[in-house]
């Protein structure tokens, strides 16, 4: 658990491409351990490229962490309306209901 543990770090570096690649690694690595980093990430994300990267990741990680943890920051005040959308389409696929 080394990588995800230097890929979470990288969630928060200054650079927009060393995010996107922290994310894209995390979601490779397909465990659930990662979403954690990844929905904490999600709301402080200004970067639409990182945000992206971010869903994509969640989309690879199997089981239902990355859904049920989406659907909880759905019920957060304010989420962005693309960060709505993702989350909606996700649970879809996944057959799970975001109500």
């Amino acid at each position: 658990m080394n990588d995800l543990k230097e890929y979470v770090e990288k969630l928060d570096c200054p650079e927009e491409a060393e995010r996107i690649y922290a994310a894209e690694d995390i979601g490779y690595l397909n465990t659930p351990d990662g979403v954690p980093a990844l929905l904490e990430r999600l709301p402080r994300e200004r970067s639409r490229a990182v945000r992206h990267a971010i869903f994509q990741a969640l989309s690879r990680i199997d089981g239902d962490t990355a859904i049920e943890g989406s659907i909880r920051l759905l019920a957060s005040e304010d989420p962005t309306s693309a960060t709505r959308r993702w989350m909606c389409c996700a649970a879809k696929v996944r057959g799970r209901s975001p109500s």
